[in-house]
């Protein structure tokens, strides 16, 4: 902010002992009042900061008391003065008025002084030097010449006059300035044709440094939780620092405080570079604060957005491969936040986060690692997709990884069984709780699941995590060694687990063909045929009777199924129903029994 000159008054009006000051004065206005006489000691009024040797002493030597040269100051307050009042109306005085002067930040100004005696002419201003000489600086100078009035007074060369206030025969009272003052300042003497005492003043007073204004931070006006060399630009920082200071606040005016102290890189008067201190500040809209070295903030505060780091997942478990059921997994990575707080850890059979996502259970949490139980709810196996969002509530990139189905384990089977049995059961581990999915238990031709051409799938009537219960189904299967294969609702499938698959023929004893004749001739029609044996098998199943054409069975090329009406261990009934394709004459009645065998 530049300094201006508001006004002048001096005491040519007349004389008074209330001066009037300049006119249109405003808060903050630095005035000054300097006066002189011959015979009257002027003093220091109340409120006002003299210059001289104390406020109510000459700075004229000790026995010289032709030398009353006095100067004072006063900054305005909200009701600016409009007079002055002094000690005496016989005095010579000029007052001054500036606008825009640093006088909030001590010391506002530096002054000298100097005397002269025996008739030593015109008053000669001292050197003075500013102590800030990066600033606009001003000097004011005031002459006070005893006994002399003079009319013909003249600013020093290069300065502009303020006025010449002369009263009577008392003397004469003078006052100039200049701008722009970077180094020290002699003046050149008043001019005019004086020739007694004088008093002299020179003081330096220094612009207000108006507050800084922020344009600008790291270009987009979003910084990170961490980041460092975040550049703030703007005006009225300073050259130096100092005393200066960034802070952030998530408060809007500098005086709610919340300030937290930024840590500073470098600093000129346009640009700011610091490395960003978070502690206690949450994401979201936080205001920036540059306090220069005059301790000015900027008048509005400066919103940015305070980002959380982005979390990055860099491994999961070793391979990027899990199990289903797995528990103290460790996923490891950057920015997950020292602490937990609001974070949490997600799984998706989606590689775009927002759907189908599934909450983890969270053992341990730090910054690069998070350990957790698996919890699949209603995912599948196959690629699946990690999502980690931290404390600050920033989500992490789609991290892909394999979860594979458990492979079950039999531990226990039935060593042999027949095409028949119910209720066998099969013990292990990692069936899964119930029969859904891919779930099934089959009965393999071969020792490895590829291997076996042959798989029939079994009836299963109860199902858990660690039991089968289930009726043998033979299908295709020849008698011998066959293979129990497991597979769970995943797909996981068990090694195979040998069974004897027994084979029971059966032998036909008896044929009734009348109905208790027994007799072997059957005639197309007959009801309630008896055939009688062992081996038949309690429950028929894909038991059958059939009629053939040849007494090999492999060898016939007609084998008709009749109906059967019962059937037991050791006895069938059976009607004669089916005849297509065979001749009349001898025939051959096969049993295949429960397991498959063929008599």
């Amino acid at each position: 902010m530049a300094i201006t000159f508001i006004g002048a008054t001096e005491s040519d009006s007349g004389q008074t002992t209330t001066p009037a000051l300049p006119s249109g004065l405003q808060e903050g206005d630095l005035v000054f009042f300097g006066a002189g006489s011959d015979n009257t000691q002027t003093q220091v009024p109340t409120g006002w900061t003299g210059l001289n040797k104390g406020n109510n002493q000459s700075i004229a030597p000790a026995g010289n008391t032709d030398s009353r040269g006095m100067l004072c100051y006063k900054v305005m307050g909200a009701t600016p003065d409009t007079s002055i009042s002094i000690n005496s109306a016989s005095v010579n005085w000029v007052s001054c008025a500036f606008r825009g002067v640093d006088v909030d930040n001590a010391p506002f100004l530096n002054h000298t002084s100097a005397i002269a005696t025996n008739n030593a002419g015109m008053p000669d201003c001292p050197s003075v030097t500013p102590d800030d000489t990066s600033r606009d600086n001003w000097i004011v100078i005031y002459g006070m010449l005893d006994d002399d009035e003079r009319d013909d007074v003249s600013p020093p060369t290069g300065y502009t006059a303020i006025g010449d206030g002369d009263l009577g025969g008392d003397g004469t009272t003078m006052a100039a300035y200049r701008a722009n003052i970077t180094a020290t300042e002699n003046p050149p003497q008043f001019g005019g044709g004086g020739t007694d005492e004088w008093d002299s003043y020179s003081v330096i007073i220094k612009p207000a440094l108006a507050n800084p204004t922020i344009t600008d931070v790291d270009t987009d006006e979003t910084i990170g939780v961490t980041q460092t060399n975040v550049v703030i630009t703007g005006t009225l920082f300073e050259a130096a620092q100092g005393t200066g200071k960034v802070e952030i606040s998530p408060n809007n005016t500098y005086a709610a405080g919340g300030l937290v102290l930024q840590s500073i890189d470098s600093w000129s008067d346009t640009s700011i570079q610091f490395d960003v201190v978070r502690t206690g500040l949450s994401t979201g809209t936080v205001y920036v604060w540059v306090t220069n070295n005059e301790g000015n903030q900027n008048e509005t505060a400066f919103p940015v957005t305070l980002v959380g780091n982005t979390p990055t997942i860099t491994d999961v478990d070793g391979d990027n491969a899990l199990t289903v059921g797995q528990t103290n997994i460790v996923l490891t990575g950057t920015n997950f936040e020292s602490a937990q707080g609001t974070g949490k850890l997600e799984i998706s059979a989606s590689a775009s986060y927002g759907t189908g996502l599934v909450l983890q259970s969270i053992d341990s949490w730090s910054n690069t690692s998070i350990q957790f139980d698996l919890d699949r709810t209603g995912l599948s196996v196959g690629t699946l997709y990690l999502y980690v969002t931290n404390n600050d509530g920033v989500v992490s990139a789609a991290r892909p990884f394999t979860l594979n189905a458990i492979t079950p384990v039999i531990n226990t089977a039935p060593a042999t069984i027949f095409g028949d049995t119910t209720g066998a059961t099969i013990g292990g581990t990692g069936f899964d709780a119930t029969e859904t999915g891919l779930a099934k238990l089959e009965l393999g031709s071969a020792a490895s699941y590829g291997a076996s051409t042959i798989k029939v799938e079994q009836t299963v009537t109860s199902w858990s995590d660690t039991s089968l219960t289930f009726d043998v189904v033979r299908g295709a299967l020849s008698t011998g060694t066959v293979y129990a294969y497991v597979t769970n609702l995943d797909g996981g499938i068990s090694s195979g687990e040998s069974i004897t698959l027994s084979s029971v023929v059966p032998t036909v004893a008896t044929l009734d063909g009348d109905g208790g004749a027994q007799n072997a001739e059957l005639t197309v029609g007959d009801t309630g045929v008896i055939v009688t044996g062992t081996d038949f098998r309690a429950v028929q199943n894909s038991g059958k009777v059939e009629i053939a054409n040849n007494a090999t069975y492999a060898a016939a090329s007609v084998k008709n199924t009749q109906s059967v009406t019962s059937w037991s261990n050791t006895s069938i009934t059976f009607n004669v129903d089916n005849s297509a394709g065979l001749s009349e004459g001898t025939n051959y009645v096969f049993v295949t029994n429960g397991t498959g065998e063929v008599s």
